[in-house]
């Protein structure tokens, strides 16, 4: 499997395995990954993150804060192989169909993507992009109890964002 398709498996599936198969790719060992992830979020001023594993998942001394995942994704944004996966609904690669789990995209005009997750330490969660006429913006919601929370909260940020902020 390429690595491009490894991409899609773990932005719109929140593939673990595509994670760690990346990882094993570009730093030889996911730990390497780990200390690679480290030094560039310390150079975009994440300095309250420190990564453990290459997916997310639960660990020992892995920790990061709502308003470093807002930098870290802003920096991956940049990134136009980032924006097509992250605004794609849907694709089948490879054999396999792929279903983006970010529940307001298409629903939302102005949401252009977005990465949701789940840990039993930091509950549900989710990124999101939201771009306007007046406004580009990242969202971050950690630690909401239910899914329907998760999508009811990311509606208010997108309609305050909208009534109060211009670019």
């Amino acid at each position: 499997i390429t690595v491009h398709d490894l991409l899609y498996g773990l932005l719109l599936n929140s593939g673990n395995d595509a994670a760690v198969a990346i990882a094993e790719h570009i730093g030889g060992t996911a730990e390497d990954f780990c200390v690679m992830m480290n030094d560039r979020a310390a150079k975009i001023g994440a300095s309250n993150t420190n990564f453990k594993t290459p997916h997310g998942l639960d660990r020992e001394g892995h920790y990061t804060t709502a308003y470093e995942l807002a930098l870290i994704a802003k920096e991956a944004y940049k990134q136009p192989l980032f924006r097509k996966i992250m605004s794609s609904s849907s694709i089948t690669l490879s054999g396999h169909y792929l279903r983006n789990t970010n529940p307001l995209l298409g629903v939302h005009s102005e949401v252009t993507g977005g990465k949701t997750g789940y840990t039993s330490g930091a509950g549900k969660c989710i990124v999101f992009f939201i771009e306007t006429v007046n406004v580009n913006a990242v969202a971050v919601l950690l630690n909401c109890p239910t899914s329907n929370d998760r999508v009811s909260d990311s509606r208010k940020l997108i309609n305050y964002t909208g009534a109060n902020f211009k670019t």
